[in-house]
């Protein structure tokens, strides 16, 4: 294929084009500008765990921490002025609800739009993810140890305490986290409070077996369960964590586009 003239025209002054020599002084400001994006990016890239963490503490309402205060301290109180058997009771019913004040945060996330806002932030949506379930999970894990602490203080056995509020809240986190992975962008947290109740009065429920269930387990299996004990602790915590790593891990249709170019 032929030149036109004016393409030829063209060609000989590209082909003339000289790049003009650069002055030290440009020379010099030229490689402190490329030291300078470089130490830049070189900081962004290792930005640590505890970079991101404290970055995601900021953004959290701190309404979620005063409600988390309040369940502590009402929970602190029914313990110390319950009967054993409807402190019992009353944590096993306000485990789901623990949760229920933290999954509507993450559920922003999907029902906002914030892939968008992803696209120019710092972080991924599933790294912001991450890194809020991590600190839930610490928050909420303290919770639940003061409350084990005051339980085995107040006289409630491990295995009690275990069976009517660890059980009841790890469960109830895993429905949560199946809920935002199946409903995605139309979460809502209207939804995430109404299992959070039917949770609730599930537990409610099964706590009318309470007394028979106890003397099951305190009879001549009693020996049995105290020995399954850790495994059964095992197996809690092993759903708890396949739940995270379902949620994260997450690869159906129409999630690349909420976790963006994963």
């Amino acid at each position: 294929m032929s030149l036109s003239k004016t393409e030829k025209k063209l060609q000989l002054l590209l082909n003339e084009y000289k790049c003009p020599e650069a002055t030290p002084e440009q020379r010099n400001a030229m490689i402190h500008a490329l030291q300078t994006e470089r130490a830049r990016a070189f900081l962004l890239s290792r930005s640590n765990y505890r970079m991101r963490l404290m970055t995601q503490i900021v953004y959290i309402p701190k309404a979620l921490w005063l409600i988390q205060g309040i369940l502590l301290i009402l929970g602190l109180w029914v313990i110390m002025h319950a009967p054993r058997s409807g402190a019992l009771t009353v944590l096993s019913v306000g485990a789901p609800m623990l949760g229920v004040t933290v999954f509507p945060v993450l559920l922003c996330s999907f029902s906002d739009g914030m892939w968008e806002l992803e696209q120019s932030a710092r972080y991924s949506l599933k790294e912001i993810c991450i890194m809020r379930l991590l600190i839930f999970g610490v928050a909420d894990t303290c919770i639940l140890a003061v409350f084990l602490a005051a339980m085995v203080r107040a006289g409630s056995s491990l295995s009690s305490y275990l069976y009517w509020v660890v059980v009841p809240f790890a469960l109830s986190s895993s429905v949560y986290l199946y809920l935002i992975r199946k409903i995605r962008r139309t979460a809502s947290g209207y939804i995430i409070v109404c299992a959070g109740a039917v949770l609730s009065c599930a537990s409610l429920y099964i706590q009318g077996y309470k007394e028979r269930i106890e003397d099951v387990l305190a009879g001549s299996m009693g020996t049995a369960v105290s020995a399954l004990l850790p495994i059964a602790a095992a197996i809690i915590l092993g759903v708890q964590i396949w739940s995270y790593v379902r949620f994260i891990g997450q690869k159906e249709k129409g999630w690349d586009e909420i976790w963006n170019y994963n």
